[in-house]
């Protein structure tokens, strides 16, 4: 197997496991809110969950893909002027968009929670979650830089730091009576995350500056364009960008409805949040849980083809797409039989709940 080819491979695993840790640990952490705060409050938090993967999509607008190219051409070009220009064009796109996304989440959260939510009780949660996009949109275009100069572990380790603030701070934030309550167990999840993306962003932002100071200045007397350069990261993000969007917005709509609909067929609010709680918050995380092999794999495709295409290399790029692409979907079948033929028995192993299990 040709050393880049293996070189991808390995990265694609080591990537994986952390996925899988991470994964593993989400669902554990899962089980011990849903059995301390209740079904209600994960059927709330649920709620606040889809808005907030609305706001991340318009708030990051594709800037990982966009970076990862970006950086991608460069190295292949050998320019390395050139990266940090591009990650700076990159970093000024993503502060814009999530400034705006940011803004929009904070003045429209008594709006969203009324008309959208139905549950006023989101908003304090809301105005919180707004605060974190900008770090969260900064984070992806600087994990974009990442995964294209293929610093796997590097990602993987702020990954596992990030997920433990977050669990440590929220286990205090439940811990404290003013958090009892429903409304009160949103707040304390919303700010155990907040406070874990603030510290992924110091982190993060540290080991970019410890990164590129390795990468001295080439002399090359190339003058890069900063207006030509954004020019072609917005013709990469924005297509995604809205496609992602559009997917976003309805996912959000539909989950927004599903508690909308268990009231109307006779349940009170309480109860249709219990049951949305139970599938979303429970069933939905194991059931996407093996996703993290493929994920993996996605990720790492990008800087791959794209060098493989600057150098022309279409040979590497055949197999390596093959090899992937063939190892997804042998995955995918067999992760789609067992969710298949022993959901009763996972659910009940894990979340020891029949209504999970259906």
């Amino acid at each position: 197997m040709p050393s880049k080819t293996r070189i991808f491979f390995l990265n694609a695993i080591s990537l994986t496991v952390t996925a899988l840790l991470i994964r593993a640990v989400s669902v554990a952490f899962n089980v011990y809110v849903s059995n301390t705060v209740g079904s209600e409050a994960m059927g709330l938090f649920s709620l606040l969950s889809s808005v907030y993967g609305f706001s991340i999509t318009l708030a990051t607008a594709s800037i990982n893909l966009g970076t990862t190219r970006l950086i991608s051409d460069a190295i292949g070009l050998g320019d390395t002027q050139l990266i940090r220009r591009s990650m700076r064009s990159a970093l000024i796109c993503c502060i814009v968009s999530s400034s705006a996304a940011s803004c929009l989440l904070f003045f429209f959260s008594s709006d969203i929670s009324k008309y959208v939510l139905g549950d006023n009780r989101a908003i304090s949660s809301l105005k919180i979650l707004s605060s974190t996009l900008i770090p969260v949109a900064v984070c992806s275009c600087i994990s974009g830089y990442f995964t294209a100069v293929r610093r796997v572990k590097v990602i993987s380790a702020f990954q596992i730091f990030t997920q433990l603030c977050k669990i440590v701070i929220t286990v205090i934030l439940l811990s404290l009576p003013v958090f009892e309550d429903a409304e009160g167990a949103c707040i304390a999840l919303v700010l155990g995350g907040a406070a874990a993306e603030f510290i992924s962003l110091i982190t993060n932002y540290a080991l970019y500056l410890k990164d590129r100071a390795k990468n001295k200045i080439n002399t090359i007397n190339i003058t890069h364009d900063s207006k030509e350069i954004t020019k072609k990261l917005l013709s990469i993000t924005l297509p995604v960008s809205l496609s992602s969007c559009i997917r976003s917005l309805l996912s959000m709509l539909q989950h927004t409805l599903v508690p909308r609909g268990l009231k109307v067929s006779g349940k009170n609010w309480s109860e249709a949040l219990s049951s949305y709680g139970s599938l979303h918050g429970m069933a939905l995380p194991l059931l996407l849980f093996p996703s993290a092999f493929i994920y993996a794999f996605a990720g790492l495709l990008i800087p791959e083809i794209s060098e493989c295409i600057v150098c022309k290399n279409f040979e590497r790029l055949r197999r390596t797409s093959y090899r992937t692409l063939s190892l997804s979907l042998f995955f995918s079948i067999g992760v789609c039989g067992i969710m298949l033929f022993y959901s009763q028995e996972l659910g009940s192993l894990i979340y020891n709940s029949d209504e999970t299990a259906k």
